[in-house]
């Protein structure tokens, strides 16, 4: 995510590693949760970093038809290419 970040969108990077380099630690009563990994849910910023994280693996698929939105795609086409998109993306 950060490299993704420091090549297409560096205006933001200097904020990234200082918002998401160290664990957010999350208290309930006695208990705490550490999270490691990944923006999390309701993070403002989160979606922005997702979608130009994932755009070079939408636009490097040959489907006929390529629809994203966040972790949703939907591909159309050749059943042949689709596979094999489908194949890439698991892969990824």
């Amino acid at each position: 995510m950060l490299l993704s970040v420091y090549s297409q969108i560096p205006e933001i990077y200097a904020y990234c590693p200082s918002a998401y380099g160290q664990p957010s630690v999350l208290f309930h009563d006695q208990y705490t949760v550490s999270l490691e990994e990944d923006p999390q849910h309701g993070d403002p910023v989160g979606p922005v970093l997702f979608c130009n994280t994932i755009q070079p693996l939408l636009t490097s698929l040959d489907s006929d038809l390529n629809l994203g939105y966040l972790d949703d795609v939907s591909l159309g086409g050749p059943a042949d290419v689709v596979t094999a998109d489908v194949a890439q993306i698991g892969g990824w």
